[in-house]
């Protein structure tokens, strides 16, 4: 959130449009996690209340809302975020990523590893643009920017494997706010 109010403000002062893109890609990305945060909460809340069998059903339904808006939330700001680095100002070739992640999952029979799977390939976009910026540049905002968007890679493509074993989700999560913590630092700094 911080990252994407950083992005706003650079926005404000310069009015440069990329820069209110990547402040609504990081928004969007700090929203799927908040409201999966507060949605989980929610859930846990109401199956501490009253263990009865619509309570079990509310908070299951409250457990896949707050799911299903992540991803939704999250691919978008990822989205987001690679379209501004495409620097292609189409919205024919914004929507077509947005429909053609949107859709695949809609359609899946498993959406999570499908969604850390587009996530992943996103991410990596990413990493790549940020290597050959770096290759370019030679200095620390971009080596902080790559190594950052490195592991947020490393993060979600080992929630990947989540379903084999629930110490990919914590070691990706770990990996996740390594990720986050390296922005964040480099944007204060």
């Amino acid at each position: 959130l911080l990252i994407a109010i950083y992005y706003f403000k650079i926005f404000r002062l310069s009015s440069q449009k990329e820069s209110d893109l990547l402040g609504l890609g990081f928004l969007l990305i700090s929203l799927s996690y908040i409201t999966w945060f507060i949605l989980n909460i929610s859930a846990l809340i109401k199956l501490n209340e009253d263990i009865v069998a619509l309570q079990i059903s509310n908070a299951l339904a409250l457990i896949n809302l707050g799911a299903y808006l992540h991803i939704f939330l999250f691919l978008l700001g990822i989205i987001l975020l690679v379209y501004v680095n495409l620097r292609v100002k189409s919205t024919g070739t914004l929507l077509l990523l947005i429909s053609i992640s949107v859709f695949s999952l809609i359609l899946s029979n498993n959406q999570a590893i499908l969604f850390y799977f587009i996530s992943s390939i996103l991410i990596s976009y990413l990493v790549m643009h940020y290597f050959f910026e770096y290759k370019k540049k030679k200095n620390t905002h971009m080596a902080l920017m790559l190594s950052a968007f490195a592991f947020l890679f490393l993060g979600t493509f080992e929630l990947i494997f989540t379903h084999e074993d629930r110490m990919h989700f914590v070691i990706g999560h770990i990996f996740i706010l390594i990720a986050y913590s390296m922005l964040l630092i480099n944007f204060i700094s």
